[in-house]
């Protein structure tokens, strides 16, 4: 029998079943509170010595002693929603066309276009690191949140161009310039697919009670940490970041699950040289235009099963065209065009595009949004995010053409 230290309680769940702690028992068994949290726990003051664990039983809590643990949701009861407060992106101010492309490195414009898309690239300066593009879309976020800095709990930056090789941590110094004093942070190095990894990890750690503001970045500085001469890849990407606030207090916006799953075969990781069939055109990682309308309606599947959509969906990715609804199409959703000829933003892809999507009023109140990525190789995310009202900042003009800088 574990009988706790006085002073010290053991909660009951509706079965009956300890899941509180003593911070110490006197046959020396442990108990240890799992809280879907990853990993990231702190232990509590009091099992040994300023907080060390000691050979006695000890409780690891989130990151703020909230007094009563929640636990997670049993089945009948509502799960916690999470709002989104603030968003912000930035794009640098160098926006490069084909032609520019094919001035400095000789590659047909128009055989760009054809096989990737693509038609436009931001980049920025050679002296801005992925360290200073977060920061600049962290700082618009907090400022929409009404959210000093010393409030944020959690962060998480999802990067696949840290600021230098070897790698530091891109959150912990985005952390050290805005003075996040008290946030925890998480680096995501998976290039596609990593902002939606780092937003399932924040809306679950939000959810369960662990901390109360996350901030989830996508950042990405390929100019500044490849070769812009090189031919095979000089083209295929583009530099911005995006930042979103979330929270349990109520917001413009809700974060559904994120579903994550696997379809289709695993394909090789190559670079398609030629074809002939347009269906068949070059996409990143070697994986077809077709492979990816599969894994984009594995995850739609997965996301809506076979309800009806009362409203529009806004389908958020790069690598998802107006075509893609040909395969199965669905009243309501149309795929958002503010990207889908630029350059691949990796991480910052999707919160730049929900940006942009509430930013030029596009989606009006009460509609979704679907984020949605892929590797390439049969792996997916997928995301609903519901808007609760069309937010202050929207504007109701539409949105602008952007304009060729010249370099």
């Amino acid at each position: 029998m574990i009988r706790p230290r006085p002073g010290c309680r053991v909660t009951k769940d509706v079965e009956g079943i300890p899941y509180g702690v003593a911070l110490g028992t006197e046959k020396e068994e442990r108990i240890r509170l799992e809280v879907a949290l990853g990993g990231a726990t702190r232990t509590r003051r009091g099992a040994g010595s300023c907080g060390v664990p000691s050979s006695d039983a000890i409780l690891t809590l989130p990151f703020h002693d909230i007094g009563e643990v929640k636990m997670p949701t049993r089945r009948g009861t509502e799960a916690p929603k999470v709002y989104i407060n603030g968003i912000g992106a930035y794009l640098p101010d160098h926006l490069v066309s084909n032609d520019t492309v094919a001035k400095l490195t000789g590659i047909d414009p128009l055989w760009i276009q054809k096989r990737t898309g693509i038609t436009r690239r931001y980049l920025s300066k050679a002296t801005e690191r992925t360290s200073q593009l977060a920061s600049r879309a962290v700082r618009e976020a907090l400022a929409q949140a009404d959210l000093a800095p010393g409030e944020v709990d959690l962060l998480l930056v999802s990067s696949a161009f840290p600021d230098s090789f070897p790698p530091r941590s891109t959150a912990e110094v985005v952390r050290h310039k805005l003075g996040l004093v008290n946030a925890h942070v998480v680096d995501v190095n998976t290039p596609l697919s990593g902002f939606l990894y780092a937003l399932k990890f924040a809306r679950d750690t939000v959810a369960s009670g662990s901390v109360r503001n996350a901030l989830v970045v996508g950042a990405e500085s390929f100019s500044a940490a490849s070769d812009l001469n090189d031919r095979r890849i000089c083209y295929l990407f583009s530099d911005g970041s995006g930042a979103v606030v979330m929270s349990q207090k109520k917001g413009f916006a809700v974060v559904g699950p994120v579903a994550v799953g696997s379809s289709a075969k695993p394909g090789h990781v190559h670079w398609c040289e030629s074809s002939d069939n347009d269906r068949e055109s070059f996409t990143l990682y070697g994986s077809t235009v077709t492979g990816l309308e599969q894994y984009f309606h594995a995850a739609l599947e997965t996301l809506l099963g076979n309800a009806k959509l009362s409203t529009t969906l806004h389908v958020l990715s790069q690598q998802v065209s107006q075509r893609a609804l040909e395969l199965s199409p669905r009243p309501g959703v149309q795929v958002f065009d503010g990207f889908t000829d630029c350059a691949y933003l990796l991480s910052a892809s999707l919160p730049v595009s929900l940006y942009h999507l509430l930013r030029w009023g596009e989606a009006k109140e009460r509609e979704k949004a679907m984020l949605f990525s892929t590797d390439g190789l049969g792996a997916w995310c997928g995301c609903l995010v519901d808007l609760l009202q069309t937010p202050p900042w929207s504007s109701t003009s539409p949105r602008p053409l952007q304009s060729i800088a010249r370099w």
